[in-house]
């Protein structure tokens, strides 16, 4: 008894021994994880935070502005509505899941940036083309076989609603009856054609044109949304002249349209 009595009492001493000797490491493992818990709450997440947030908001609003401008006017009205009715139904889903899994969240968040990445580099590639044919635009040489006139009056307008011509290489003669105006069409095969007054009072440039209808406006912004804009009607026959409107300053603008030989 003695014996068994002296080995419990041995054994139980080198378990508190022990014990005593894991102790310390214990609390240094600890206290070196609050450390890492501490740094990370007070320098790492203030710092990353702005930083992710500014990166985040550059990548989307780049690759969303590349849609919106080779979208046109009116896609781009259509695009942002789209977007900010995407924007509310993830929202309104996530408010509506308070308990949902970290994972999903993130899953969710990761394929709309993808999708927001895919979106902004195939709207470069058609914003690249776009640059390409406005750049490339060459006006025609040789002979025209029709001119026409354009007066662009003060009161934001063109001396006509709608002008008339022939197929073939147009020379446009831009006249200016106050004020700075441009003139270029929507058509995307005639990107690059842009005539300017205001000063020069009067500019003129050759296109070729192919029989159909085209709109042409002024690029000044408020001008086109003021009304100056226009529809150039393109047969393939004989041109017919015409005769414009008297503008608002009191001088005549008129359209001649000429078959040249």
């Amino acid at each position: 008894m003695t014996d068994q009595a002296t080995n419990t009492t041995e054994s139980s001493g080198s378990v508190a021994v022990a014990e005593r000797s894991e102790a310390p490491s214990v609390s240094s493992a600890r206290e070196k994880q609050r450390l890492k818990a501490e740094r990370l709450d007070r320098l790492w997440l203030p710092l990353l935070l702005p930083v992710g947030s500014i990166l985040l908001v550059a990548f989307m609003v780049l690759n969303i502005s590349r849609l919106l401008l080779t979208s046109g006017a009116d896609g781009s009205v259509l695009v942002g509505t789209l977007l900010t009715i995407a924007i509310l139904v993830v929202a309104v889903i996530i408010a509506a899941s308070p308990r949902i899994r970290t994972t999903p969240l993130w899953g969710m968040s990761a394929g709309a940036l993808i999708i927001v990445l895919a979106i902004g580099t195939l709207s470069l590639g058609a914003a690249g083309e776009k640059e390409e044919e406005a750049a490339g635009f060459v006006e025609p040489t040789g002979p025209a076989d029709a001119v026409l006139s354009v007066t662009a009056l003060s009161s934001l307008k063109f001396d006509q609603d709608e002008y008339n011509t022939s197929a073939g290489i147009l020379d446009i003669k831009y006249l200016n009856a106050g004020g700075q105006h441009t003139l270029l069409f929507t058509d995307a095969k005639l990107a690059g054609f842009v005539l300017a007054v205001g000063p020069p009072e009067e500019t003129s440039g050759k296109l070729e044109i192919e029989a159909g209808t085209y709109t042409f406006y002024c690029s000044i912004p408020g001008h086109r949304e003021a009304g100056m804009v226009a529809d150039l009607v393109v047969t393939p026959g004989a041109p017919v002249a015409t005769t414009g409107s008297t503008g608002s300053t009191g001088s005549i603008g008129s359209t001649e349209m000429t078959e040249m030989t």
